[in-house]
């Protein structure tokens, strides 16, 4: 099972939702993620820049944490998944 999800973010890089399906099968995640895009306007691909948030959906605690001191280098992980993005930030993470 996937949990696909889209995480929403404004212009200054600062939270403002999601939209996530719980206990999709995993053959069927790709395609619910690729409808969640399309139905946003505007989609642009590019580099972005974000701010750690931490939010509450459910008994789920969904949050981006910057682990820059904890690692002495460039690092944040999203969590609960604990996924761990670093440089080049070219959309690459670490479990």
């Amino acid at each position: 099972m996937s949990a696909p999800r889209v995480t929403l973010y404004d212009h200054d890089g600062t939270y403002t939702g999601s939209r996530i399906h719980n206990d999709v099968p995993l053959g069927d995640a790709h395609e619910l993620r690729e409808q969640l895009i399309a139905e946003l306007p505007d989609v642009a691909y590019g580099d972005i820049a974000v701010r750690p948030f931490s939010v509450r959906e459910g008994d789920i605690v969904w949050e981006l944490v910057d682990q820059t001191a904890k690692h002495g280098m460039p690092r944040v992980s999203f969590y609960p998944m604990d996924i761990m993005f670093a440089p080049p930030w070219d959309g690459t993470y670490d479990t």
